[in-house]
């Protein structure tokens, strides 16, 4: 088990490099992950679902590395506890036909190795955080996609995790559904690392801290929120100046 000097608690990567048919996906990145809201931002095809996919442990870099709490995730048990450690929505939920929503959440506290004594009070806590109390013995395939991604962030949670990858959560949702979603967004953040994923400068001006924007496979920029936002107007279209800024975009 590898040692690093640095961060006591948080998540960081060094160099990860990936690479698909020989197509650069990401490309020597590095950030440091800690408690409260860090947004990934970038347009569709940035790289975002590959690093969170790394990130979760979902999958391999090519070069690089990942560590926690200062220790190199550099092995089977060091990921897997990782895992048992991380929470993550993927972009598209998974939907397994026939499922109710409560036994989709048991089958992934299972995969999460939840305690099985805890598992009906894990359950009642991230329904109740996802305002779905009502639906937990409805098929998950007859929800709406909304819904479908609130399960989502609910089965994210489900393990009491103390790093949360949340793969644009927001796709799906409604305005209020939305402004729901950051209240409950900051909540969580309180006590945990949480890192969306998104292309929406709505979510960052709602619920960011920290902003990391990737573009092409490579971070372009590294910092707080507001040192992103340029220019005259609301806090969204000064980051909106800003991000553009950072791509190489002149916004017209």
């Amino acid at each position: 088990m590898a040692i690093v000097n640095g961060l006591a608690t948080g998540v960081s990567v060094s160099g990860i490099s990936k690479s698909y048919g020989g197509t650069a996906a990401l490309v020597g990145v590095s950030l440091v992950l800690e408690e409260g809201v860090s947004v990934l931002l970038g347009r569709n095809g940035a790289g975002k679902s590959t690093l969170f996919r790394i990130l979760a442990g979902a999958e391999r870099a090519d070069a690089g590395v990942v560590a926690r709490g200062g220790v190199i995730l550099d092995g089977g048990e060091t990921w897997r506890e990782h895992r048992r450690r991380c929470g993550w929505l993927p972009q598209t939920t998974p939907l397994i036909r026939g499922l109710t929503v409560e036994e989709f959440l048991a089958y992934v506290a299972w995969l999460k190795e939840v305690p099985r004594s805890v598992v009906g009070e894990r359950i009642d806590a991230v329904l109740a955080a996802v305002d779905l109390v009502d639906r937990r013995r409805s098929r998950m395939d007859t929800l709406s996609g909304g819904m479908l991604r609130r399960v989502g962030v609910a089965q994210a949670l489900i393990n009491d995790p103390g790093l949360v990858l949340l793969d644009e959560p927001s796709a799906g949702l409604d305005p209020v559904q939305r402004a729901a979603f950051h209240r409950f967004v900051r909540r969580i953040a309180s006590e945990r690392m949480v890192v969306l994923s998104t292309h929406l400068l709505e979510d960052v001006a709602a619920v960011g801290e920290r902003v990391f924007v990737i573009d092409e496979g490579r971070i372009r920029f590294a910092g707080d929120v507001d040192e992103l936002a340029v220019g005259e107007g609301d806090r969204t279209e000064r980051l909106r100046a800003g991000f553009l800024s950072v791509i190489g975009e002149d916004g017209a």
